[in-house]
Formats: structure tokens, sequence, C-alpha cells
């Protein structure tokens, strides 16, 4: 399914029942729609919360280079690039 043939193909291929098949992806499709819903409830805002995090501390940092005195003034231009 996920390469984009349809149940027909798949049953051929595998030589395995309609019922079989159909099931099959019942099956797969409610695990994929649970996973997703977890994904969404859970695990996701904290992925969300961790990356913002990450991307302050990135520009903090970069701000700290680009104010460093030490920091060489072609090479402070080059922060923000």
């Amino acid at each position: 399914m996920l390469k984009g043939h349809r149940a027909a193909s798949i049953k051929k291929t595998l030589n395995i029942s309609d019922p079989t098949i159909y099931q099959d992806i019942k099956f797969l499709t409610d695990q994929s729609r649970k996973y997703i819903w977890r994904m969404a409830r859970g695990t996701h805002v904290l992925m969300y919360q961790r990356a913002i995090e990450g991307i302050s501390l990135t520009l903090t940092e970069a701000w700290n280079k680009y104010n460093d005195p030490k920091v060489p003034e072609s090479k402070r231009c080059l922060i923000f690039v």
C-alpha cells in the first residue's frame, strides 16, 4: 500500500484471499491511526517543545558569538548567514 499498490495487486502478488487482504489492510490502517493519535496526544507536543527550546538556545549562542569582542568582525557576519 505504501508503494501505491491496490488491494487487488497485493492479493495477487501475495496469493492470499479477499477476506485476508481486507482484514490486513483494516488492521494496518487502524494501527497507523492509533499511532498518529498517540503522537498527537503525547510525545509530539514534547518533541515540538524541545525543538523550540533548541532553536532558542541556538539563537542565544549565536548572539553571544556575535557580541563577543574576541570574535573578529569578518566572522561575525557569517554567524547569521
